[in-house]
């Protein structure tokens, strides 16, 4: 008998890229289009409100996820407030309402909070080439893609993200 490792399996890498490395296919970049059309049609961040399931498809919807920034004295987390359900097949679980901090183990954590932190002070796109464990404990190649969302317009407090396999194309 094999037993279950305890605990979450750690990432096994994660790498910021350029916009340009994500293939011209995956679903990323249906958000990207989405996000800088707001942004550039008001000249705010979009709101969390905004992110809208039928202008950004079918496709896209099930990959996102939606984390909202709990700003600290010196230090900020992230609860996750919805996951969708192709993101919670792919870590084998749905995180809605975990705080990234309960989530993670500390390898990871640092991972993660390292992208969500960058994406929230920059106020600006990021993304990221990642090997994400498998429930079945296998690393899935994945194109991350994190983006600003401000409720005023102007402070970074959501975070809209996905997380797509390589191979995912539309």
């Amino acid at each position: 008998m094999i037993a279950e490792p305890k605990g979450p399996e750690p990432y096994l890498s994660m790498t910021a890229i350029g916009r340009d490395s994500v293939p011209d296919g995956s679903p990323i970049r249906t958000l990207d289009r989405w996000w800088r059309q707001k942004r550039l049609s008001t000249g705010l961040y979009p709101k969390r409100t905004d992110v809208d399931p039928i202008e950004l498809g079918a496709t896209l919807i099930p990959w996102l996820f939606i984390a909202s920034v709990i700003r600290g004295e010196t230090d900020m987390d992230y609860r996750f407030r919805l996951i969708g359900t192709a993101n919670a097949r792919l870590v084998g679980h749905d995180a809605t309402g975990v705080l990234a901090s309960e989530l993670f183990g500390s390898s990871d954590r640092t991972m993660i909070k390292t992208s969500f932190d960058e994406t929230v002070k920059k106020g600006e796109p990021t993304f990221w080439r990642a090997a994400i464990p498998h429930k079945h404990h296998f690393p899935v190649p994945v194109f991350r893609a994190l983006y600003p969302l401000a409720d005023d317009g102007k402070t970074v407090d959501h975070i809209v993200g996905t997380a797509i396999p390589e191979n995912v194309v539309v």
